[in-house]
């Protein structure tokens, strides 16, 4: 064999070994995604997941309730002035 045969046929036993490997890896990172991907869906199912999901619910609807109750004092505070509480004794108007 000349050389430039020799030449062609070790690149092209490169380019294939090189796909090889790249196709052996390219499986090998789907396989991870889809064990990934199913631990992930075990994770959602656990019940802390599902407890900090209520939580974050829950958390929510303190917090508006506390800024519900901030707008309710004032009204009453507006309430209770008009009606002259909180003056001093003896004061009118």
């Amino acid at each position: 064999m000349d050389e430039n045969t020799v030449f062609w046929i070790g690149g092209a036993v490169a380019a294939f070994v090189f796909v090889d490997v790249l196709i052996v890896e390219i499986r090998r990172c789907l396989r991870e995604a889809r064990r990934i991907g199913s631990r992930l869906a075990a994770y959602v199912d656990l019940p802390v997941v599902t407890l900090a999901s209520e939580a974050q619910r829950d958390l929510t609807r303190l917090l508006h309730a506390l800024e519900e109750m901030a707008a309710l004092l004032d009204r009453a505070r507006i309430a209770l002035a008009a009606l002259g509480f909180g003056r001093p004794n003896g004061a009118s108007n």
